[in-house]
């Protein structure tokens, strides 16, 4: 809301979605201070002053509202964010002055080939973010995109890096050629779910050694997996198959730990607790968190408490030479035993029984819409992700993950729907404050208005300013 543009969209000939990438575009220095001038800091064995800003800002106190000034120290790798003994740490960051992210979305917003839509790219304003490309002329293209310094070898740029040598300076930013990117690969798909960029398409994995260390880890999420696997299993989705793929509430997690689990805890009696209920509970399960589901509540609950505990939590760690099947298995049965049955004893507790629906618990709630509401956190292999908070009547309600979904088909014409999870008024008086909130939670879109005819079938109302 208020960004004057389109950050994620699509016109005649294009479209393009962003997922927010595992990245690294800072750097804190450890700068040493002189010893006999601590209004300077050693670099190159040559004594550097410290530049001072007085900044102001205004402050909310209980008297009213207050001007505060504070002295601000900048080195020339950026400014000073504390000071302990005789060291200083110095913040350096990619973007620190780079403004002209909006300008390069509405730029893009303009082009109407890949090419042109790639020569774009190479303005390098836009911050961060996985881009997914496609367009009618059957193109689909994926890069890592971001400001990425080009760093010079030699130092774990993970942690505080040294400040008192040129070695450590870096100046300018990788190009695009040098970003992991995939263009047309076989199977022709690309898809990424906030993950890193190795496993954009298994048929075409990327090779990470090709590119710097820092540039993201190793790994691959199970919520990128799962929508790895609805890919692969469909060679020729429709539109229609998209839609129904994105608000799948399969949790992938369930698929890899819960046979485990069961073996390990049927027939066990645990701190007084018997298992076997919970066990047919969950051997009965769909493992899915839609709305209906009987024994996600019960799932969700136990692995909550097991991963804080579990040492090791799988019995096979993720393996990058097996990224779409790994992790599985349950590594830790003596805290899995444990922790079910303190979930089974919780769940009485509060529900007076196990069999509690998914959808009793888990809400969407907006205005006057109080709704049960599929989906979890993408760590369960959700690919519908929602994040809950609980509410004050003890309700896990939504408070983030899926905001702005949108499918399009590029054809003649183009066919495009849409849903935005928290609609599009924040104004409770609005009729639109909440009326797509309660959609969303159905699983259901609405059509895109994208032509000037079907805008001007179904305006609500003009106006020229």
């Amino acid at each position: 809301i208020g960004l004057p543009g389109a950050g994620i969209g699509f016109n005649d000939h294009l479209g393009w979605s962003h997922t927010v990438n595992p990245h690294d575009c800072d750097d804190l220095y450890k700068l040493t201070i002189d010893p006999g001038n601590p209004a300077s800091y050693v670099y190159d064995g040559e004594s550097v002053p410290f530049k001072t800003e007085t900044i102001s800002i205004q402050v909310k106190t209980e008297s009213g509202v207050e001007t505060v000034q504070r002295d601000v120290l900048w080195s020339h790798f950026g400014p000073v964010v504390a000071r302990k003994g005789d060291d200083a740490y110095a913040f350096k960051s990619a973007n620190m002055d780079e403004y002209r992210f909006l300008q390069q979305w509405y730029q893009m917003t303009k082009t109407s080939s890949l090419p042109e839509f790639r020569n774009m790219l190479d303005m390098q304003a836009i911050p961060m973010f996985n881009i997914a490309y496609a367009d009618v002329e059957g193109n689909c293209f994926y890069i890592f995109n971001g400001r990425f310094p080009d760093r010079p070898e030699g130092y774990d740029w993970s942690g505080i890096v040294p400040g008192d040598t040129p070695d450590t300076e870096w100046s300018h930013m990788l190009p695009q050629h040098r970003l992991p990117s995939l263009q047309n690969p076989p199977g022709d798909y690309v898809q990424n779910s906030n993950s890193a960029p190795w496993y954009t398409n298994l048929n075409a994995i990327i090779d990470r050694n090709e590119y710097p260390s820092y540039l993201s880890p190793p790994g691959n999420s199970l919520r990128t997996q799962l929508g790895l696997e609805m890919i692969e299993s469909d060679v020729s989705m429709t539109l229609e198959e998209i839609m129904e793929y994105k608000t799948n509430t399969k949790l992938l997690l369930a698929d890899r730990v819960k046979r485990d689990l069961l073996n390990i805890a049927r027939n066990r009696i645990v701190s007084g607790v018997e298992l076997n209920e919970a066990v047919d509970l969950l051997d009965a399960w769909d493992n899915t968190a839609s709305p209906g589901s009987v024994g996600s509540v019960l799932f969700v609950n136990f692995w909550s408490e097991y991963r804080k505990i579990a040492d090791p939590v799988y019995a096979v760690e993720w393996q990058e030479r097996h990224p779409a099947s790994t992790p599985h298995g349950i590594g830790d049965p003596e805290a899995a035993l444990e922790t079910l049955a303190s979930s089974v004893q919780s769940m009485r507790q509060t529900y007076g029984r196990l069999d509690v629906p998914w959808g009793e618990v888990f809400r969407l709630r907006r205005g006057e819409v109080d709704v049960p509401l599929g989906g979890q956190h993408g760590n369960f292999g959700a690919f519908r992700v929602i994040w809950f908070q609980p509410d004050d009547d003890g309700k896990m309600v939504a408070r983030g993950g899926d905001s702005y979904v949108f499918a399009v088909e590029f054809g003649a014409p183009i066919r495009a729907y849409s849903i935005l999870a928290y609609s599009q008024s924040s104004d409770p008086n609005s009729p639109h404050h909440s009326d797509q909130s309660a959609m969303f939670a159905n699983e259901e879109w609405k059509r895109v208005w994208f032509s000037e005819e079907d805008i001007a079938a179904n305006l609500e109302r003009s106006y020229r300013p």
